[in-house]
Protein backbone atom coordinates (compact mmCIF):
# COMPACT_ATOMS: atom_id res chain seq x y z
CA UNK A 1 0.00 0.00 0.00
CA UNK A 2 1.61 3.31 -1.30
CA UNK A 3 2.00 5.65 1.66
CA UNK A 4 0.36 9.05 1.23
CA UNK A 5 2.03 12.49 1.80
CA UNK A 6 0.85 15.37 3.72
CA UNK A 7 -0.57 17.26 0.61
CA UNK A 8 -2.33 14.10 -0.73
CA UNK A 9 -3.78 13.54 2.51
CA UNK A 10 -5.48 16.93 2.91
CA UNK A 11 -6.84 16.85 -0.60
CA UNK A 12 -9.62 14.26 1.19
CA UNK A 13 -12.32 15.89 3.42
CA UNK A 14 -12.74 15.07 6.62
CA UNK A 15 -16.41 13.44 7.59
CA UNK A 16 -18.92 15.43 9.11
CA UNK A 17 -20.14 12.79 12.10
CA UNK A 18 -16.38 12.60 12.86
CA UNK A 19 -15.86 16.07 13.43
CA UNK A 20 -19.30 16.47 15.08
CA UNK A 21 -18.09 13.40 17.72
CA UNK A 22 -14.56 15.00 18.46
CA UNK A 23 -16.44 18.07 19.56
CA UNK A 24 -19.11 16.37 22.07
CA UNK A 25 -16.14 14.15 23.19
CA UNK A 26 -13.71 17.14 24.10
CA UNK A 27 -17.16 18.77 25.37
CA UNK A 28 -17.87 16.15 27.66
CA UNK A 29 -14.48 15.04 28.43
CA UNK A 30 -13.34 18.60 29.11
CA UNK A 31 -16.62 18.87 31.24
CA UNK A 32 -15.68 16.04 33.43
CA UNK A 33 -11.99 16.97 33.75
CA UNK A 34 -11.84 20.46 34.79
CA UNK A 35 -14.77 20.49 37.21
CA UNK A 36 -12.97 17.68 38.90
CA UNK A 37 -9.41 18.79 38.80
CA UNK A 38 -10.67 22.11 40.22
CA UNK A 39 -11.98 20.36 42.53
CA UNK A 40 -9.60 18.24 43.46
CA UNK A 41 -7.05 21.01 44.09
CA UNK A 42 -9.20 23.56 46.26
CA UNK A 43 -9.24 21.68 49.50
CA UNK A 44 -10.97 24.41 51.02
CA UNK A 45 -13.76 24.70 48.62
CA UNK A 46 -12.72 28.55 47.81
CA UNK A 47 -11.07 28.68 44.03
CA UNK A 48 -8.10 31.36 43.50
CA UNK A 49 -6.25 32.36 40.77
CA UNK A 50 -3.06 30.02 41.01
CA UNK A 51 -5.79 26.61 40.54
CA UNK A 52 -7.70 29.31 38.29
CA UNK A 53 -4.28 29.01 36.00
CA UNK A 54 -3.18 25.89 36.74
CA UNK A 55 -6.98 24.61 35.41
CA UNK A 56 -5.93 25.96 32.16
CA UNK A 57 -3.99 23.22 31.09
CA UNK A 58 -6.93 20.74 31.11
CA UNK A 59 -8.16 21.88 27.72
CA UNK A 60 -5.33 21.10 25.77
CA UNK A 61 -4.92 18.03 27.35
CA UNK A 62 -8.51 16.97 26.55
CA UNK A 63 -8.09 17.99 23.11
CA UNK A 64 -4.86 16.20 22.94
CA UNK A 65 -6.40 12.97 24.18
CA UNK A 66 -9.39 12.99 21.56
CA UNK A 67 -7.16 14.11 18.55
CA UNK A 68 -5.47 10.64 19.66
CA UNK A 69 -8.82 8.81 19.09
CA UNK A 70 -9.72 11.17 16.00
CA UNK A 71 -6.70 11.90 14.35
CA UNK A 72 -8.81 13.38 10.88
CA UNK A 73 -9.85 16.56 13.22
CA UNK A 74 -7.56 19.01 13.44
CA UNK A 75 -5.86 19.43 16.87
CA UNK A 76 -6.34 23.32 16.70
CA UNK A 77 -10.10 23.00 16.08
CA UNK A 78 -10.25 20.68 19.12
CA UNK A 79 -7.91 23.11 21.19
CA UNK A 80 -10.13 26.01 20.56
CA UNK A 81 -13.57 23.89 21.19
CA UNK A 82 -12.48 22.60 24.35
CA UNK A 83 -11.29 26.38 25.38
CA UNK A 84 -14.47 28.40 24.90
CA UNK A 85 -16.51 25.10 26.20
CA UNK A 86 -14.41 26.20 29.22
CA UNK A 87 -15.34 29.81 29.19
CA UNK A 88 -18.73 29.87 27.99
CA UNK A 89 -20.75 27.01 29.58
CA UNK A 90 -19.10 25.10 31.83
CA UNK A 91 -17.65 28.45 34.30
CA UNK A 92 -21.07 29.50 34.33
CA UNK A 93 -22.44 25.85 35.55
CA UNK A 94 -19.70 25.48 38.20
CA UNK A 95 -20.52 28.55 39.57
CA UNK A 96 -23.80 26.94 40.66
CA UNK A 97 -22.23 24.19 42.10
CA UNK A 98 -24.21 21.35 39.62
CA UNK A 99 -22.85 18.04 40.18
CA UNK A 100 -20.58 16.13 37.77
CA UNK A 101 -22.71 14.66 35.12
CA UNK A 102 -24.17 17.88 34.58
CA UNK A 103 -21.04 19.72 33.78
CA UNK A 104 -20.42 16.59 31.48
CA UNK A 105 -23.80 17.08 29.91
CA UNK A 106 -23.52 20.78 30.00
CA UNK A 107 -19.92 20.32 28.47
CA UNK A 108 -20.86 17.91 25.45
CA UNK A 109 -23.65 20.46 24.79
CA UNK A 110 -20.91 23.49 24.63
CA UNK A 111 -18.42 21.04 22.24
CA UNK A 112 -21.34 20.10 20.20
CA UNK A 113 -22.11 23.81 19.52
CA UNK A 114 -18.42 25.24 19.15
CA UNK A 115 -17.90 22.41 16.79
CA UNK A 116 -20.33 23.76 14.70
CA UNK A 117 -18.65 25.97 12.30
CA UNK A 118 -16.72 22.99 11.24
CA UNK A 119 -19.12 20.27 10.91
CA UNK A 120 -20.62 22.52 8.40
CA UNK A 121 -17.52 23.60 6.94
CA UNK A 122 -17.00 19.41 6.40
CA UNK A 123 -20.40 19.02 4.90
CA UNK A 124 -19.70 21.70 2.20
CA UNK A 125 -16.11 20.75 1.72
CA UNK A 126 -17.28 17.05 1.36
CA UNK A 127 -19.85 17.85 -1.19
CA UNK A 128 -17.43 19.56 -3.01
CA UNK A 129 -15.29 17.45 -3.37
CA UNK A 130 -17.52 14.89 -4.89
CA UNK A 131 -19.09 17.08 -7.05
CA UNK A 132 -15.18 17.63 -8.38
CA UNK A 133 -15.11 13.85 -8.97
CA UNK A 134 -18.24 13.51 -10.76
CA UNK A 135 -16.90 15.84 -13.21
CA UNK A 136 -14.09 13.94 -13.81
Amino acid sequence: MKRMSFGERRQIPVSPRRVASAGLLVGCLTGIAWPGYLALCSSDQVVDGTETLSSLVIPPLVAWCVFAVYPSVKIWQLVIAAYLTVGIPLFGISIGGAPLWGCALGGALGGGFWMGPWVIYAIVRKKRHFDLLRKE
